[in-house]
Order: structure tokens, then sequence, then C-alpha cells
């Protein structure tokens, strides 16, 4: 069985994928849901950073995940809302232990949530002869190759990945192109 930690490795996560992955840890804690308006409000009060990317594409991190789930528990232990932000500020700086911890605490060490289906890391329906990438991950059916540390390319699970990554590659650099020419 995963432990919270394990979660790490599924990110960047879309929303949907964080609450997914949410709710599966807090099933046993009935009142406790979260939903996309929770994580907003989370985030105008400074609680958990903002995604990265625009609205409709947003991704979180890890530290969303465990900055919510504290953040729950703190309010849950009758702390008031700056105080729980003050308590898991940490987050901001990617620093994850003490969220790790009071979120651990709170959902109880013994219990450890098996991971959402729809995320579990695989590379199965990618052909072993063609496995050139160290990492890459299959969720929801799409594939997700991380370039940088700010950048993921996803692409249809169905899709030719040979053709998609060369027609990424000459967009891409169609584009650099353009902002180069529009720079002088």
């Amino acid at each position: 069985m995963p432990d919270l930690r394990d979660y790490r490795k599924l990110e960047p996560y879309s929303v949907d994928e964080l609450l997914s992955i949410a709710h599966a840890l807090l099933r046993d804690k009935a009142g406790h849901d979260v939903n996309v308006r929770l994580l907003r409000y989370y985030t105008s009060e400074g609680i958990l950073p903002k995604a990265i990317g625009s609205p409709k594409f947003a991704r979180y991190g890890y530290e969303h995940l465990v900055g919510m789930l504290a953040a729950r528990a703190l309010l849950d232990q009758g702390r008031k809302l700056e105080e729980a932000k003050q308590s898991i500020k940490g987050i901001h700086q990617g620093e994850t232990e003490e969220a790790e911890r009071i979120a651990e605490e709170w959902l109880g060490t013994e219990r450890v949530p098996p991971s959402p289906p729809s995320l579990m890391y695989s590379l199965s329906s990618y052909p072993q002869e063609k496995q050139s990438f160290s990492t890459f991950r299959e969720a929801q059916n799409v594939l997700r190759i991380p370039l940088t540390k700010r950048s993921t390319l996803e692409v249809s699970g169905d899709a030719d990945i040979d053709r998609e990554l060369g027609e990424a590659l000459r967009k891409l650099e169609r584009l650099l192109a353009k902002r180069n020419r529009s720079s002088y």
C-alpha cells in the first residue's frame, strides 16, 4: 500500500486528479470533502501556492495535496485559518515535511489509502522498444512527458507517440522562431 509520499510520483496533477487523490485519502473522514471551490479559496487566502499554468490548463504539485490535507487537519482541530496558514507556510517553498507530518497524523499512520486506479503509474500501453523516455506516465488515457520542471507534454494515450512528438517539435520550433523574430 502506498503512503502519502508515494503520490509525489504522480505530479503534476490536473485539478480532477488532485481532487481524486484527496478524496481517496479522505474517504474515512466523513464531512471533510474537498472541491474546486475549496482549492481556490485556500489559494486565494495564501494557504496554498498558485497553480502552475493558465486556469484552463492548471497543474498542481504535491505541495498542493499535502497543504490542502494539512489545512483541513488543522481546521478540524479547531485552529484558525491564519494559524493553519502559518503552520504550513513552508509549502510555498516546496518544503512539505511539516504539512506531511500534520496530514499523516490526522489521517492515521496505520491506514494508508490505495492509489486511485486512473492515476496509477504505468508504461504498459507504450511499446517496450520505444521507451526512450526515462519518465512519463499515463493518467486518464494521457501520456505525460515531463520536459522541464514547469512544463509537461500531454499526448492522448491512443495517439502515435512518434508522430505526435515530431509534430510538437515542429510547432515548438516555429513558436520559438516567431518569438525570436518579434523580440527584435
